[in-house]
């Protein structure tokens, strides 16, 4: 993996997981000497993040992990749900025994990982990815996962970590017991569920953090 690359994922792992807060401001000259690089490989893997939404590069302020926008959040979950929604839909379609074994199999792993949220966050989209291939369309995974980690970080700032990933065993074990029935209206339905336990309300996240939240 390049360096730039590398850095990028531990840069995003820091920032999904809450260890960078919103507003925090990124050092370009500090994150050259933690890595021990120059800083082009920082400066490129800053302008990925800032590609994702997750910074923000300002030009007398720096650069600073993004503040919550509702909007931009309201749009994030209207395409996450649309998305998963359909996959959710569409695997009901094509999923054959091994294919289910594979769906459990993921839902048995986020199971057993839930004392390590990065690594809970990893298996959550490796799910994702299974779900994506057996709906026949591998590279929506790629675009539901933009949207979706927006939300992650979202989710894991305002919700204790046990309540989200319990939630998150639960309601998927429900879509794929709802693709197995092979009923599309009812892993739909499981998906929205899930979705909907997930993320907490907005009004209610903006009122209790407001300083996480774009003015």
């Amino acid at each position: 993996m390049s360096a730039n690359l590398r850095i990028q994922q531990v840069l995003r792992d820091r920032i999904l997981g809450g260890v960078l807060l919103p507003g925090s401001r990124l050092d370009e000259h500090a994150l050259a000497a933690e890595f021990e690089v120059s800083r082009t490989p920082v400066h490129e893997a800053i302008q990925r993040l800032a590609s994702e939404g997750l910074v923000e590069i300002r030009a007398r302020a720096g650069t600073l992990v993004a503040r919550f926008d509702p909007a931009v959040l309201e749009e994030a979950l209207f395409v996450w749900r649309a998305l998963a929604v359909a996959l959710a839909e569409r695997a009901c379609e094509r999923a054959g025994p091994a294919e289910l074994a594979a769906l459990h199999a993921a839902v048995a792993a986020l199971a057993g990982e839930r004392t390590e949220t990065a690594r809970f966050r990893v298996l959550e989209y490796d799910f994702l990815d299974a779900l994506a291939r057996i709906a026949g369309v591998p590279g929506v995974a790629a675009q539901a996962a933009r949207s979706k980690a927006l939300l992650d970080r979202y989710r894991q700032l305002t919700l204790a970590d046990q309540v989200w990933m319990d939630e998150t065993v639960a309601g998927l074990g429900d879509v794929v017991r709802a693709i197995e029935s092979r009923h599309s209206t009812r892993a739909a339905l499981a998906m929205h569920r899930h979705l909907d336990q997930s993320v907490p309300l907005l009004a209610m996240a903006r009122r209790l953090r407001p300083e996480f939240f774009a003015a």
